[in-house]
């Protein structure tokens, strides 16, 4: 009394309850909100409910079920009615659920990373479900290996299901992500502390116990030579397969995507065409590096020859056949397939002018062999 409330500039909450957490087992399933509410439950696929009991605060819910739970099926169930004491109410959601499995590299993808953020922003890594299989995230170790610092590993705490097909955002500010990016879903977004993660190069490794589900050793290198300006920009996975090492798998994320797409498919995704009659064909024809999402970058397809030891020269001409770029002046090709890409700039790192151009790769290794393919791409006008 007599002076300003104690209150005053505190943020006002507009917003209604969210599901943070969810586990399951044979005995039943939990469910977390982030704010006490009193939601009600309908189950859509699977045993009949016998009754939910509530946490004390009102945020975790206990339901139990007619009968155990199995490994290997997915559950499905409605929550509706959620409602926290300032009236906010969630609009009805339908959840899929099931008792985890165990991962096993190959199952987790990292799918994209934000390690140099804007100012005031947050480091953010997207994993992606690529099995089955429902996980528990919990306990689970992000670790940047290159680093040897106090804050280079951080086990994960949300007690979080992970299902199949799925992308999940960690970062330690899930409001600056939902509000810094396009059509975010808040559900998918855990907030996790991160280990450190340098803005030139470093490491992300997911671990479960000591199995490694993947690793990416990433660097600035890896955006698009015509960025004025990496700040906020994510590094996004372009294929699913592949070596996550892979430079030639990350690109930098489309400007027309605002430079990220946490919690879904990824701006620069696309699967490559490959022409099994060539060792190296293209994925489109045409590009143009304007930062739209839209065939943003060239990617030459390798097809894999079966040999070992195999070594490529690609140069690039323009159509009066003056040299480009040197996008490869030795790059040592494996017996399987790969991508390689061009982002549209000249060795000087300026934009090439639109119009077509050649790639002529030289095959060779050190028996001697050489072969020799040319490609035609187009490089559309930018506007």
């Amino acid at each position: 009394p007599g002076r300003v409330n104690s209150v005053v500039g505190n943020p006002v909450d507009e917003s209604g309850p969210r599901l943070i957490g969810s586990s399951v087992d044979e005995d039943g399933v939990t469910l977390e909100f982030d704010e006490a509410t009193e939601p009600s439950f309908t189950v859509l696929s699977g045993p009949d409910l016998t009754g939910v009991v509530a946490s004390p605060e009102g945020t975790s819910f206990r339901l139990s079920f007619t009968e155990e739970l199995s490994p290997g099926v997915e559950y499905r169930i409605e929550i509706s009615g959620a409602v926290d004491c300032a009236g906010n109410e969630t609009g009805s959601s339908t959840i899929v659920l099931g008792i985890p499995g165990v991962p096993e590299p190959g199952d987790v993808l990292i799918n994209e990373v934000l390690f140099n953020p804007a100012s005031g922003g947050s480091d953010f890594v997207e994993l992606y479900n690529a099995s089955d299989q429902f996980f528990q995230v919990e306990g689970w170790t992000l670790r940047n290996s290159a680093s040897t610092s106090n804050s280079a590993s951080r086990t994960v705490t949300a007690n979080r299901l992970f299902q199949p097909g799925e992308y999940l955002v960690f970062t330690g500010d899930p409001e600056n992500i939902i509000t810094s990016f396009q059509s975010v879903t808040p559900e998918l977004v855990v907030e996790q502390t991160l280990p450190s993660l340098p803005d030139n190069e470093g490491n992300i490794t997911v671990q479960v116990g000591a199995t490694v589900l993947d690793a990416f050793d990433y660097s600035e290198d890896y955006h698009s030579g015509l960025l004025r300006d990496e700040n906020g920009v994510s590094l996004e996975r372009i294929l699913l397969g592949g070596d996550t090492q892979n430079p030639n798998l990350w690109f930098s994320a489309a400007a027309s995507e605002g430079f990220g797409t946490p919690t879904r498919r990824n701006s620069q995704f696309g699967a490559p065409l490959v022409d099994p009659t060539r060792i190296f064909s293209l994925a489109t024809e045409t590009f143009s590096p304007d930062s739209d999402g839209f065939e943003d970058v060239l990617r030459i397809q390798y097809n894999g020859t079966g040999r070992a030891g195999d070594a490529a020269r690609i140069r690039i001409y323009d159509a009066q056949g003056r040299a480009v770029r040197t996008l490869r002046r030795v790059e040592l090709l494996g017996g399987g397939g790969s991508t390689i890409l061009w982002d549209g700039a000249d060795d000087d790192g300026n934009r090439a002018r639109a119009g077509i151009y050649v790639i002529n790769i030289e095959l060779f290794n050190d028996r001697g062999e050489t072969e020799r393919e040319q490609l035609v791409a187009v490089l559309a006008g930018v506007r």
